[in-house]
């Protein structure tokens, strides 16, 4: 019996080469040099750059783990949400049914265009705490419901 993850051990699927990331770095830089505005495209040399001056920063530090702990939180509020409601729906039809639209809905509407819904609702600081919830939900309400079934 072959499994997936030696079949694409076999073929070298799923591995980033050292050369792919610099083909593709030289693409972005090509491009940035072409268009010639850094407004519209940061070259990757002054990412690193700017990158390597925020590094020491607290503020850098602070903003990073400002975000992780909003997206974290957005992750354990949809997991502890999608599974109390997956359950709810496992035993009640009537539950599965109030639910349905929501979910559907929440999975066939682009990122895009949440991000755009969320930040006129609500502030920017809470955006990533609400994305990571609206992505994470619909996928851990439906393997948990199928889970439970």
């Amino acid at each position: 019996m072959t499994f997936i993850s030696e079949d694409k051990k076999k073929k070298g699927g799923g591995k980033i080469r050292l050369w792919a990331v610099l083909f593709w770095l030289l693409v972005w830089q090509g491009a940035s040099m072409a268009i010639g505005q850094e407004i519209l495209l940061v070259s990757p040399v002054s990412v690193i750059k700017k990158f390597f001056e925020l590094i020491p920063t607290g503020e850098f530090w602070s903003s990073i783990l400002f975000s992780a702990a909003r997206i974290l939180g957005g992750f354990l509020l949809a997991a502890g949400l999608g599974a109390l409601l997956a359950a709810l729906a496992a035993k009640s039809k009537r539950a599965e049914e109030l639910l349905a639209p929501a979910v559907l809905t929440i999975k066939a509407v682009p990122v895009a265009s949440f991000i755009i819904l969320v930040l006129i609702w609500i502030s920017s600081r809470n955006l990533s705490a609400c994305i990571s919830f609206l992505m994470v939900f619909p996928v851990i309400y439906t393997n948990t419901l199928n889970g439970i079934r």
